[in-house]
């Protein structure tokens, strides 16, 4: 894109009778040229940063900011990211279906360390293709049990023990080397291979697209591939395969030098995923709470989280909650907000418009606006809710002004209140104590709200429909009987008839004696080629309506607007 980078301001200040200096927050803009040597836009030096030294006009920027200030970057989630196997000798690990089914049968407990192995050219977007390829998990140390626990697994290995012992691993300190010949290359441990046990999402790292997957058959994967294990995978993974991350990563990635991106744990990790709440457990919790019969003791340990505010999760016990709504003896509590309020805290976080630290004892209290004239606080200590009261604004600016309350951020003068989809009509009393109206509004915030529920089903039906294409087309193909699969019999649905019959011949080398054994020939093919082709495409449909869907959600979710789609669909 880039071809010049030309500086177009600098400003200095007289200083000491005349004298020139930079100014302490001198600005550096330039000009960015196009390849065409026409178009041209301008940046500012502040625009570009050390993970991201990216060039790229306004309004690519005003969207590559808006992705960053809606998402916590990955490395930041209490997720796992790893890479694959290096074996150091695939000969030797790596074996087929046919040599892993002697060594188990020689010896039943061989199975314990043969695990089921997948290869960068066996990972699609949303699906894998398993090659009946295996792996033998030697760990580092295993060389001190191998030959007595798993005999014939140390005699195979053995065959293989020049190459192995020459492995630069092997060699690269002296005498010892890293790891024993009979290990696999960089010293993998237990820790490491149960990660592989772990459902989680894969993918490869030089791809021209994203080809991101979810695994959940404890598959071992090569060098080739990276992992991510722990939670929210399949919310996740919508978000890897969507256009708009493509997009971004796009602008953070280094490419390949052949035409592919490297989709590598580096720049993965640097992708901003927005933590969306987990409204189901929230509301699960909620409604335990408020159902709380009146008891002599409540739990004071075990911890119910009911929602998301400033990105963190925020949690309350037994114990607090019943002292909140006093039904402990001694703690009059607050009891002014009816009990179906508390389940509109579930969707509190886009009303979030001030946070405050309490000046004695550093506690955190977020605000929420209700009705522009009362402000909801929920004071916590260390993300667990102590205590959740109404606050009038005229005295909540005095404890602002005599310093008992610090802002600590606020994000505007205020946000909508909350009263925003409040029935027309007067209301006899305050709307936090009517039931039928908070019944009403919670209905409305469900609706409106996106929750990683809503990604994870179109996700199971975007895993569903490849998985069936998988099997749908891999049947046919099995019906051709033919050791080595061309690409264009592959994708066989894309072919009319009669070019199915021509590629057919061909990898068959078939030749016919006349006219009417070729005619037989095509009557033998024709219903069978018709119906598996409109399956095949029937699904492709169905996944491409599936991925246009998930696509819009995550416009949504990152508060895109249309031009700017159009921008990213564009490119």
């Amino acid at each position: 894109m880039v071809l010049g980078l030309i500086h177009w301001h600098w400003a200095l200040a007289s200083l000491n009778g005349g004298a020139k200096a930079p100014l302490p927050n001198l600005e550096y803009k330039f000009k960015v040229v196009a390849p065409n040597l026409i178009d041209s836009f301008d940046m500012s030096q502040n625009d570009l940063s050390k993970s991201s030294f990216t060039f790229v006009s306004p309004q690519e920027l005003a969207i590559k900011k808006k992705i960053e200030n809606n998402g916590i970057i990955l490395k930041d989630w209490d997720n796992t990211i790893k890479s694959g196997i290096k074996t150091g000798l695939n000969e030797a690990f790596i074996i087929d279906e046919d040599k892993k089914n002697e060594l188990i049968k020689a010896d039943s407990k061989n199975k314990e360390i043969i695990k089921p192995y997948l290869r960068g050219r066996d990972i699609k977007k949303y699906s894998y293709q398993f090659a009946n390829k295996w792996i033998i998990t030697t760990k580092l140390h295993s060389n001190e049990y191998l030959e007595n626990k798993y005999p014939v697994i140390f005699k195979y290995l053995s065959l293989y023990k020049d190459k192995l012992s020459k492995r630069g691993q092997c060699t690269n300190r002296g005498d010892k080397g890293q790891h024993h010949w009979l290990e696999l290359d960089n010293n993998p441990t237990d820790n490491y291979f149960n990660e592989f046990e772990k459902e989680k999402i894969i993918w490869i790292e030089l791809s021209d697209l994203g080809k991101f997957t979810f695994d959940s058959n404890k598959y071992f994967i090569d060098m080739t591939i990276f992992m991510i294990t722990g939670q929210n995978l399949k919310y996740i993974l919508s978000l890897l395969n969507s256009k708009l991350i493509f997009w971004y990563f796009n602008l953070i990635c280094a490419e390949s030098g052949v035409g592919t991106n490297r989709w590598k744990k580096t720049y993965v990790e640097q992708i901003p995923i927005p933590k969306l709440p987990n409204y189901k457990l929230y509301e699960e919790n909620i409604n335990y709470l408020i159902n709380l019969p009146h008891q002599k003791r409540y739990d004071r340990k075990k911890r119910f989280v009911i929602t998301t505010i400033d990105n963190k999760e925020l949690y309350i016990t037994e114990f607090l909650f019943a002292k909140q709504r006093g039904y402990i003896e001694k703690y009059q509590g607050h009891t002014d907000l009816d009990l179906s309020f508390y389940k509109l805290l579930i969707y509190m976080n886009k009303n979030l418009y001030i946070i405050f630290e309490n000046s004695d004892d550093k506690r955190l209290i977020y605000g929420i606006n209700l009705d522009n004239k009362r402000t909801l606080l929920i004071a916590t200590e260390n993300n667990v809710i102590l205590s959740i009261f109404l606050q009038n604004n005229k005295n909540l600016n005095k404890q602002i002004t005599n310093g008992r309350l610090n802002i600590r951020n606020q994000f505007g003068e205020t946000t909508n209140p909350l009263t925003l989809n409040r029935p027309a009509g007067s209301c006899p009393k305050a709307f936090w104590r009517q039931t039928d109206f908070l019944e009403l509004l919670y209905q409305d915030l469900t609706k409106m709200s996106i929750s990683q529920d809503d990604f994870v089903i179109k996700i199971d039906v975007m895993l569903e429909l490849n998985r069936d294409l998988q099997i749908s087309k891999q049947n046919f193909i099995d019906e051709l009987k033919l050791e080595k699969i061309p690409k264009k019999l592959q994708n066989f649905e894309e072919l009319n008839f009669e070019d199915f019959i021509k590629e057919y011949k061909k990898a068959k080398k078939l030749k016919f004696t006349d006219k009417l054994e070729e005619r037989n020939f095509k009557n033998e093919w024709k219903a069978l080629f018709e119906n598996d082709s409109k399956i095949a495409l029937d699904l492709k449909n169905q996944i491409e309506i599936t991925d246009k869907e998930i696509d819009n959600m995550v416009y949504k979710l990152y508060g895109l607007s249309d031009d700017e789609i159009r921008m990213v669909e564009g490119n």
